[in-house]
């Protein structure tokens, strides 16, 4: 189609004139409106190209997809404008079949080997941008793939997305050819280590190392290898990479935010404030970065938290602004700290005044946890079911839900609930457990209790915990030889108190009182004052 005879005169060259002087003085809105304007007026297409560049420019896809639609309509044959077009698609998540053979037409037509290799280039990252499902994105470029080479920048596109998409094998075949491709490239030897990390993370770091000893000033790569050291707890190691890479990148926001993530991997709680602080005071002097001090001052809450710094971690949580995305995560957080410096009333309260929205079942969660911390089972119980009805047959739910129904003696909801776990979570063995222990703890129904933990043994043969429900059975029962065959081999596997203290009673009811004294001496400075040990002994009439 041939171009229109439009000369320039002067009302069209003011206007071109203007709309870049508008450009110029960041006002992109008013210049794609004037070359539109003009597009439309004139019919020429490289008016509306023009239009389409400033809005692709300033990330505007919607108006990019307009200009490219007016483009098209002046020169429907053309590659550019065809290329365009699908290109915007694609970042809008246009995965249709449509675009895709446009993609695939234009990929055959073009002759040229470098355009075709770098507009596949482009289809890879704009689609890999426009979409949250990568596996769709392989499989809509699987016949695009085909007509191109895969090898360069194509392969280490390729890498990222099949590393995402969870192909790991997948990912390292592609990784390996971008790093053969491009040696020098840091990207492309760093994608191909973080590869080679999930089957060998010495070979990972030995392809770092090897490529600092050619490119020993490439920060990227030793930042890289810090993450590597890390990854293998070599800890001596991974901090002088840091230091090295901080030393280079002092004043860096980005770099110092990523050595944060790194010293908190390593477990080191105070090189971990350090650089959060120091990500703050750099993310808070106009550096762009100030996106992610919510996420830095989550990450300074749950240091200190980990340090039992409680009153610290909540000062940090509460900076986060009731708008923000991470706002009930800090609020959950805090809770928690408030129940560790008991005040766990304070924390249900401050969870009840917060809209949780989607995450209002972690917020009833979170709630009954510490109701039950607090040895307020009733209200525990009101918050379990509550959370029940948001996820109903939820299985850690349904288990805890019967454990607190048994503290407040609603035996029949407690077995309610575990009889719904065994029919919705045939293969777990914990809901077997569960109620074959309350009955025999009851001393009712022992030989459906049988059965029950004969399941659960069949399932997980060698689980403590239920070793022990089934000697406790045949305590019950008084078979004492096979109660004793279980306990024994539970306390060989485990040294969980209520075990013991089951042995302990297990030797007492047998006469063999020194034995039980021998575990009561065994357990008391383990666990002093503890008050089921002091009231297995009240029970028992025991005392040194």
């Amino acid at each position: 189609m041939p171009l229109p005879n439009n000369e320039l005169d002067g009302g069209l060259l003011y206007q071109i004139i203007a709309s870049e002087v508008a450009l110029q003085n960041q006002n992109p809105a008013l210049a794609y409106q004037t070359y539109m304007a003009m597009a439309r007026k004139t019919k020429d297409p490289r008016l509306a190209q023009r239009a389409f560049e400033i809005a692709d420019t300033v990330h505007a896809y919607k108006e990019a997809l307009d200009a490219t639609q007016l483009w098209l309509s002046f020169t429907p044959e053309s590659a550019s404008a065809r290329g365009s077009d699908a290109l915007v698609r694609l970042r809008l998540g246009q995965q249709t079949t449509t675009v895709q053979n446009t993609i695939i037409d234009l990929l055959k037509t073009n002759t040229n080997n470098e355009h075709r290799e770098n507009f596949l280039y482009q289809v890879i990252v704009q689609t890999d941008i426009g979409t949250k499902d990568v596996k769709k994105t392989l499989e809509f470029l699987e016949p695009c793939l085909a007509l191109v080479e895969q090898h360069n920048q194509i392969a280490l596109a390729l890498a990222k997305l099949s590393r995402q998409a969870g192909d790991f094998e997948q990912a390292q075949h592609y990784a390996r050819r971008a790093y053969q491709d491009l040696p020098d490239n840091t990207s492309a030897m760093l994608e191909y280590a973080d590869t080679l990390t999930k089957s060998n993370l010495q070979i990972a770091i030995a392809t770092i190392e090897a490529f600092i000893a050619k490119h020993p000033q490439d920060i990227e790569a030793h930042l890289g290898l810090a993450k590597a050291y890390a990854k293998a707890k070599q800890s001596p190691k991974a901090m002088n990479e840091l230091k090295l890479v901080e030393n280079a990148q002092p004043n860096n926001p980005g770099i110092i935010f990523t050595l944060a993530g790194i010293t908190d991997t390593l477990g080191q709680h105070a090189e971990t404030q350090r650089l959060l602080e120091k990500f703050e005071k750099l993310a808070t002097d106009g550096s762009g970065y100030e996106t992610k001090l919510p996420q830095t001052y989550l990450a300074l809450g749950v240091n200190a938290y980990r340090q039992k710094q409680y009153d610290q971690a909540i000062g940090f949580f509460q900076k986060i602004a009731k708008d923000h995305d991470l706002y009930v995560q800090a609020k959950l957080l805090e809770a928690h700290c408030l129940a560790a410096t008991n005040q766990g009333k304070n924390a249900i309260k401050l969870l009840n005044k917060l809209k949780a929205g989607k995450r209002q079942f972690e917020v009833l969660e979170t709630q009954a946890k510490i109701a039950d911390q607090l040895k307020h089972y009733k209200e525990s119980y009101r918050y379990l079911k509550k959370a029940l009805d948001l996820k109903a047959g939820d299985a850690a739910l349904l288990y805890r839900a019967a454990i607190t129904a048994e503290k407040l003696n609603r035996l029949q909801e407690a077995e309610q609930w575990l009889q719904q776990g065994i029919d919705l979570y045939p293969d777990k063995p914990d809901f077997y457990n569960a109620l074959g222990y309350l009955w025999a703890n009851k001393n009712i129904n022992l030989d459906k209790a049988k059965r029950l933990l004969d399941k659960a043994l069949r399932l997980a043969p060698n689980d403590p915990a239920i070793l022990d429900s089934m000697g406790w059975l045949y305590f019950k029962k008084n078979d004492h030889g096979q109660a004793e065959r279980h306990l024994l081999k539970a306390t060989e596997k485990s040294s969980d108190k209520e075990i013991w203290l089951h042995l302990a009673e297990l030797y007492h009811a047998q006469g063999k009182t020194d034995k039980t004294m021998e575990i009561l001496r065994t357990l008391m400075p383990l666990y002093p004052k503890d008050e089921m040990i002091e009231q297995f002994m009240d029970r028992l009439h025991l005392h040194f």
